[in-house]
């Protein structure tokens, strides 16, 4: 039987809205015509239950939302700013997709604090504590002493995501949440950092490489020690004319820095032969990326940052490994366990700040089913990860 849902049309009209999506594609979405969607939207006809549900995981949204007299108020949610654009770019929309995700991490943030309330998570000192007129080699010392990772700690790195795991690590002991976004394109964001005080959060791509993580995460990892909240995607302008582009090329410096620091890259064996300003093989550039433990982009950029190679060589090498990216997916790797899957998205030390909260009955399963975004089922396997099992050696966290 066709079961009318009685939804209030004007919340369904909210809810698309609310994550920037036009009613072709939302109709798209869901499967019926945009007609239909406009009717349902005006009050002129209603959606079933079923119907009602699929919009409701579309949107992003409880499905008692649509029942509600008035659109709630989101406390707490907002855009960040947008440090992407460069002097020629056109004002972008936000895709659904990174709206949804913004949404989520700002709720998982807010939570975090209510679960910690019993024990207040102490303010950060570093958050904010750094201007841009300080030296970019003085500010990457600073960042790779606070984080405890010298370039001799990382020599035992074997793969890209021991780098991964080991930099992720080093931030979240700081006291920084670490999440993964998910579902959104590469090329609209990379990042993104919430800079406050207590439990300041730092999202990665979690489509991009294991080493773009590894980069993305120092460079978010410098907003909040400036503390800028906003989105990234890491571009640069070469002339930068407005604070916004300062900050980013700043970041983006201090990041390579930290990763590669500069008289040791250029007392390396393979530079240090090498005079001048040349076109270095992809071997060279291969062999520096591995013992850095960074993609071959940071090498090249490193590189041109230090006058040893030419915009054009590193725009030629930038342009041959997003094709390359394109071609073989921009994240590789096997199917990821379940456990880890959840973990990465949230990080551990929120979904420990969730389990524990729930073991010491402050939260119910439903909620903390809700803050795991997955079933209670996978709630032992969760444990077992946090606990120090080796569920996380070798693979991405």
């Amino acid at each position: 039987m066709r079961q009318e849902a009685l939804v209030n049309p004007v919340l369904l009209t909210w809810a698309r809205e609310s994550i920037n999506m036009g009613i072709e594609e939302a109709a798209e979405k869901l499967h019926v015509q945009p007609e239909r969607l406009r009717a349902w939207e005006a009050g002129d006809r209603r959606p079933t239950v079923r119907q009602a549900r699929e919009m409701a995981r579309v949107y992003r949204r409880p499905l008692a939302t649509f029942y509600l007299p008035k659109p709630p108020a989101e406390l707490g949610f907002s855009v960040p700013h947008d440090f992407r654009r460069l002097p020629h770019d056109e004002p972008r929309e936000l895709s659904p997709e990174l709206v949804s995700e913004i949404r989520r991490i700002r709720y998982l943030r807010d939570a975090a604090v209510e679960l910690a309330d019993e024990t207040p998570d102490q303010p950060k000192l570093f958050v904010g504590q750094m201007r841009l007129d300080e030296p970019v080699e003085e500010v990457g010392r600073r960042v790779v002493a606070l984080l405890g990772l010298p370039l001799g700690a990382r020599r035992d790195w074997r793969t890209e995501y021991d780098a991964l795991n080991g930099w992720r690590d080093a931030i979240e002991q700081q006291g920084v949440l670490v999440m993964h976004l998910n579902g959104v394109e590469v090329r609209e964001v990379r990042g993104i950092a919430i800079a406050e005080s207590v439990f300041p959060l730092i999202a990665v791509n979690g489509k991009d490489s294991p080493n773009g993580r590894v980069f993305t995460l120092l460079h978010e990892f410098l907003h909040l020690m400036v503390g800028a909240t906003g989105l990234s995607n890491l571009r640069i302008s070469r002339r930068p004319r407005t604070q916004d582009q300062r900050l980013e090329r700043f970041c983006n410096y201090v990041a390579g820095e930290a990763l590669v620091p500069r008289q040791d890259l250029l007392e390396h064996p393979s530079v240090r032969a090498v005079k001048g300003s040349v076109d270095w093989s992809d071997d060279v550039i291969e062999l520096l990326a591995r013992q850095f433990g960074v993609s071959r982009e940071v090498i090249a950029r490193r590189l041109l940052i230090l006058g040893r190679t030419s915009e054009e060589f590193y725009r030629q090498k930038r342009q041959q490994y997003g094709r390359e990216r394109a071609r073989r997916g921009e994240a590789p790797g096997g199917p990821v366990p379940m456990a880890r899957r959840i973990i990465r998205a949230i990080g551990q030390p929120f979904a420990r700040l969730a389990v524990d909260a729930y073991y010491r009955e402050a939260i119910s399963s439903s909620q903390l089913a809700e803050l795991l975004g997955a079933r209670l089922k996978h709630l032992p396997a969760v444990a077992e990860v946090l606990a120090g099992h080796s569920v996380l050696t070798g693979g991405d966290r």
